[in-house]
């Protein structure tokens, strides 16, 4: 039982609530190889086939799927990546997240 009076009982312990994936950290080992699945809204103006032809070029890992969605307003991208740890993960999301083209990402 915890001593909730003692001053050392939880000073000592490590905060974990706001570390960056935990729980992936804890469920995978790492190096793995890692599949992300990102969704771009593709504008109306624009050729579809040339962006897709952009974001392909960006992607520097392994390309798994590419496929153009609701008749080209969408391009679904499937990658697989070798990551070193979590943190790599969420940056990638991160980076992703400053995209106005993506919508989801998961």
């Amino acid at each position: 039982m915890v001593d909730w009076t003692s001053e050392t009982s939880l000073s000592n312990s490590k905060n974990t609530e706001h570390a960056n994936n935990l729980l992936v950290g804890a469920l995978k080992q790492f190096p793995m190889e890692y599949i992300f699945n990102v969704v771009y809204r593709l504008k109306e103006s624009e050729d579809a086939r040339s962006e897709r032809d952009a974001i392909q070029s960006d992607v520097q890992t392994k390309l798994r799927r590419l496929a153009e969605r609701m008749k080209g307003k969408y391009l679904s991208v499937k990658v697989q990546a070798t990551v070193q740890d979590a943190d790599m993960i969420a940056a990638a999301y991160e980076e992703l997240g400053q995209d106005p083209r993506v919508i989801m990402k998961f």
